[in-house]
């Protein structure tokens, strides 16, 4: 199940029967739909990769959590960090870097 079909339905359930629950319980569905909006989010491996030549937050098999970038060559993918490479299957899951802090 993605984020996206949880919140398609819990965006469903408020549009269908808006009247079907108590306000209490439309307040708590709204903000889940806020709170489960916000990015970044990880995106499994599984569910897709970045884009080619792009910089991302990984998070690897094994514990580790860093910035790489992602290319593909030959129709394969594989992240790069300081000359390191790591398979797709090495990296659970990525989200894009966030926006740099301004004054």
């Amino acid at each position: 199940m993605t984020l996206k079909y949880v919140l398609d339905r819990l965006k469903a359930i408020i549009e269908v029967n808006p009247y079907g629950m108590g306000a209490e319980d439309q307040e708590a569905v709204s903000r889940a739909i806020e709170a489960l909006s916000q990015e970044p989010k990880w995106i499994p491996c599984e569910e897709r990769l970045p884009e080619d030549d792009q910089v991302v937050l990984c998070t690897t098999d094994f514990g580790k959590v860093d910035e790489m970038a992602f290319y593909t060559d030959r129709g394969r993918g594989f992240f790069v960090q300081y000359g390191n490479t790591y398979s797709i299957d090495e990296i659970l899951a990525w989200m894009p870097l966030p926006k740099p802090y301004r004054r």
